[in-house]
């Protein structure tokens, strides 16, 4: 019989005003204010009474258009990403790294899989060219006519991200 329990958390973006990566030193300080977009990620748990040891990981990114796999032990306590990732991507790796840890002393018996959707408000992201592919000009007006968790939009061959200066970025 398998069970399955969802939740949705969300933490808000951040604009780094001072201090930039120099903050990560000590006695270097900066000035950081939250914002009113945010990142959200929706965890699925699955159980099943004849589950093994091994626990199923799929990190799901749908506006990069990625997933990563990975496997864990919860017996040897170790976490392998699958072969057929296509990129590594080792901030989710310590992340759940971390959140097993977490999970651990919660002592959840029979769990088989874990599914993580992540997604951030359409503000992280520049959205220029989703306007113009709607033939929207540019004010806050279209903007909010432009459907939620729009894939993030990339420039030339190398994809980088056209970021906006919110989460991780400095403005």
């Amino acid at each position: 019989l398998t069970s399955i329990k969802k939740v949705t958390v969300s933490a808000p973006g951040k604009i780094l005003l001072a201090g930039g990566y120099l903050v990560l030193e000590s006695p270097n300080t900066g000035l950081v204010l939250a914002v009113d977009k945010r990142f959200y990620t929706t965890a699925t748990f699955e159980f099943d009474q004849t589950a093994s040891a091994h626990v199923k990981i799929d990190v799901n990114s749908p506006q990069f258009g990625q997933t990563w796999k990975y496997l864990y032990n919860s017996v040897a306590l170790t976490l392998s990403a699958d072969a057929s990732n296509n990129s590594v991507n080792l901030f989710i790796e310590k992340s759940l790294r971390v959140s097993l840890l977490y999970l651990l002393t919660a002592k959840e018996d029979c769990l088989c899989r874990i599914t993580l959707d992540i997604q951030a408000d359409n503000d992280f992201y520049s959205l220029i060219p989703h306007l113009q592919e709607r033939g929207l000009d540019r004010s806050l007006k279209s903007v909010e006519l432009l459907p939620p968790f729009l894939p993030a939009t990339t420039s030339g061959p190398d994809g980088n991200v056209l970021k906006t200066g919110l989460g991780s970025s400095a403005c």
